[in-house]
């Protein structure tokens, strides 16, 4: 590391490779701090996924974080870690060199670097100052006019990533690489049957992502014994089905009910995205009832929000349910 810096200090070659100053004194403090030693070896959770044969490291960020990461990336590979130990995936990050640097180092990590057509920051420093040159493996978002007002917010690049994880988990199904989520998990632990309803408003305003279907994934993680049962109930379900009969049917113990709705107020430019949670045993008695919301812009951020909602859900299922599951272990795929 001091030879880095020793390095930086010296003028720059005609022609050589170079990075934002400000991005590297920020990268350095990131690397003194928790990365490497007094002598500039690898310590904590970076020496351990060099040395662990299992462990990969992901570095992500939005915006600034983007190019921090990017270049913790490029330091990690000349500190000695192999370029297939870890990834590193940005979200409307700017260029962090110029284009000696990016022919030079750009193909010692892998990059994937995620904007949209509408953000300016991720051309920003080429536009105002020349010089730089992005490089790794570019995905753009196609975003819509009317959210180009929100074309930068990490919120925006949440519900677009989500979205085009469903896109692609889609593909892989009907093609046969993957198996289908399964609507019905069974384990030692009492069973839940869930049911999930959705407002008309959600299809109007939260067009970008299915919020429904990124709910209903959140419970699977939730329970380790469930069933999903009719995933949109009729206007007139609570007159005219008897859910918990259907419920004890299936085989379940506990009945839980979640509705999702977005309320926008007149003239007003954000909504409230309300998830509404009832949990009901086998024999009827209720046991939990809440109401979580946030406010958020109709457009983005429905994901984050419907995000921290359930964030509080489950909290109040764990007050209820000990068998709830809290901690996920992470399963890398290739």
């Amino acid at each position: 590391l001091n030879e880095m810096q020793e390095l930086a200090a010296q003028p720059v070659p005609k022609d050589g490779a170079a990075v934002h100053a400000g991005f590297n004194s920020y990268v350095d403090a990131v690397l003194r701090s928790g990365v490497v030693d007094e002598n500039s070896k690898l310590r904590g959770l970076f020496k351990r996924v060099s040395e662990e044969p299992d462990a990969y490291l992901v570095l992500t960020g939005h915006s600034l974080g983007g190019a921090a990461a990017t270049l913790l990336g490029e330091r990690l590979a000349s500190l000695g870690m192999p370029k297939e130990k870890f990834v590193v995936i940005t979200f409307g990050a700017p260029a962090i060199g110029n284009s000696a640097f990016a022919e030079q180092y750009g193909n010692k990590i892998k990059l994937l670097r995620i904007s949209n057509t509408a953000d300016p920051v991720p051309g920003s420093l080429q536009t105002f100052f020349g010089g730089y040159k992005q490089f790794g493996e570019p995905v753009k978002y196609s975003l819509s006019n009317k959210i180009s007002n929100l074309q930068h917010a990490m919120a925006m690049y949440f519900d677009y990533s989500i979205s085009e994880y469903y896109k692609e988990r889609d593909k892989e199904i009907s093609m046969g690489r993957l198996e289908p989520v399964a609507d019905r998990k069974i384990t030692q632990k009492p069973v839940v049957a869930v049911w999930v309803n959705t407002s008309d408003s959600l299809k109007k305003l939260a067009y970008v992502t299915d919020i429904k279907r990124f709910v209903l994934d959140e419970y699977r993680k939730m329970l380790p014994s469930y069933i999903i049962m009719e995933r949109n109930l009729p206007k007139d379900a609570y007159t005219k089905q008897d859910l918990l009969k259907l419920s004890r049917d299936a085989g379940a113990e506990y009945m839980l009910v979640c509705g999702i709705e977005g309320n926008q107020a007149p003239k007003e430019g954000y909504w409230y995205l309300t998830l509404e949670q009832v949990l009901v045993d086998k024999n009827g008695r209720m046991l939990a009832l809440g109401s979580f919301g946030r406010k958020v812009s109709p457009a983005v951020g429905n994901i984050q929000a419907a995000g921290e909602n359930l964030w509080q859900a489950r909290e109040a299922l764990c007050e209820q349910l000990p068998f709830i599951v809290t901690q996920h272990e992470a399963h890398l795929g290739y």
